[in-house]
C-alpha cells in the first residue's frame, strides 16, 4: 500500500505531521490496538517505511503485551542482543528518559 491516494483514506494526510525535512511523523487520530484493520496496518507502515520514524501520542491503554501485539503486526520483531525483555513479552524493553 504504498500508493499516497490509498494511504490517504485509510489515515487522512492531515493527520500525519512531518517532524522534519527528511525523518518523523507523527500520527494522529489512530488508536493503536488488537482491533485495527489490515488495511490500517498497511497504511501505518506505508508510513513508517516514508518517515522512517513514526510517533503516537496518547496510547496509555496499550500494555506491554498489546503493544508488542500491535508491533508484530508490522513485521517481525528482533530481541534486542544483549537486553532482556520486560517480563511476559519477547521483545519490549523498558527505556528510562
Amino acid at each position: 500500500m504504498s500508493n499516497p491516494v490509498l494511504v490517504d483514506q485509510i489515515i487522512p494526510a492531515t493527520d500525519v505531521i512531518p517532524l522534519t525535512a527528511r525523518v518523523g511523523a507523527e500520527i494522529r487520530g489512530v488508536r493503536l490496538g488488537g482491533n485495527l484493520s489490515d488495511a490500517a496496518i498497511a497504511a501505518i507502515n506505508a508510513l513508517l517505511l516514508k518517515h522512517k520514524v513514526v510517533f503516537f501520542r496518547g496510547q496509555e491503554h496499550l500494555d506491554d503485551s498489546e503493544h508488542e501485539l500491535f508491533a508484530r503486526r508490522l513485521g517481525d520483531l528482533v530481541p534486542h542482543p544483549t537486553q532482556g525483555p520486560v517480563a511476559g513479552t519477547a521483545s519490549v524493553l523498558n527505556l528510562d528518559s
